[in-house]
């Protein structure tokens, strides 16, 4: 799916509500249906609240929910963690808007009725432990075709260093991870082959140096888009892999 998220800019607009609610550890999802993923200086204060943004105009509705992380021994660490989480989800937004007022332009010249574009976000906190903290985010748009669309985007962070990890940073350097992942995620596609693309058809071959993934009880997830690897009847799917199917399981200081 084509990445419209531009993190880099600053510019945002300024949307008509902000508030804070508390949220602990996780958020109500929106209307989405697909949202159901060494040294160690241990933070056991962090907690998570959520931003909620909202901006309502003729031609875009924005609701967002923004995970905001607070106890963060390093204040300079968690001021630079918010900013990046809220920095993409105000850009999604403010693409979403920008093609809304497109649009909305062009109806009134074609003297059709103008009917809003929307963008709303939601959250998952799946793992919160140690210095180590996995959000799963959900974005989902409704740009009026036959169907909404989501798109999962997943925050791991070293609240130590203020790091966003990558899934190679969760395993030994010696361990064969992408090996293990692949042909776990086949393993079970197998068990439900209809439910997923054929080979010959965009099936699954192997995840994406920047697939997104996350933690949870044990388990490292690894999340799809819609589309994806599957048809829009299956959802956005995620497989659980144990660390224990892994050599070396997680590195010292992940769970």
């Amino acid at each position: 799916m084509k990445k419209i998220f531009c993190l880099g800019l600053i510019g945002m607009l300024s949307f008509g509500a902000s508030s804070f609610t508390k949220v602990e550890p996780t958020s109500q999802p929106m209307s989405n249906p697909y949202v159901q993923g060494a040294h160690i200086n241990v933070q056991s204060e962090v907690k998570v609240s959520t931003k909620e943004v909202k901006d309502s105009k003729e031609a875009y509705k924005i609701n967002l929910q923004i995970p905001v992380l607070e106890g963060i021994q390093d204040t300079k660490i968690q001021t630079s963690i918010n900013t990046f989480i809220e920095k993409d989800a105000l850009a999604f937004a403010e693409e979403i808007k920008i093609q809304g007022l497109e649009f909305a332009i062009d109806s009134k010249k074609q003297g059709w009725k103008v009917r809003p574009y929307e963008a709303s976000t939601s959250y998952k906190v799946t793992y919160k432990q140690k210095n180590i903290v996995s959000i799963a985010c959900t974005y989902y748009r409704d740009t009026l075709g036959a169907h909404g669309n989501s798109e999962i985007k997943t925050f791991n962070f070293d609240l130590n260093t203020g790091k966003q990890l990558a899934l190679k940073d969760l395993f030994d350097e010696n361990e064969n991870y992408l090996s293990v992942i692949n042909g776990e995620i086949q393993k079970q596609i197998k068990l439900n082959p209809t439910e997923y693309f054929s080979e010959k058809d965009q099936g699954f071959a192997s995840i994406r140096s920047d697939q997104p993934f996350g933690i949870e009880d044990g388990n490292v997830i690894i999340y799809f888009d819609p589309y994806e690897i599957a048809p829009y009847s299956t959802g956005a799917p995620q497989f659980k892999l144990p660390f224990s199917l892994f050599k070396g399981g997680a590195k010292t200081g992940v769970i």
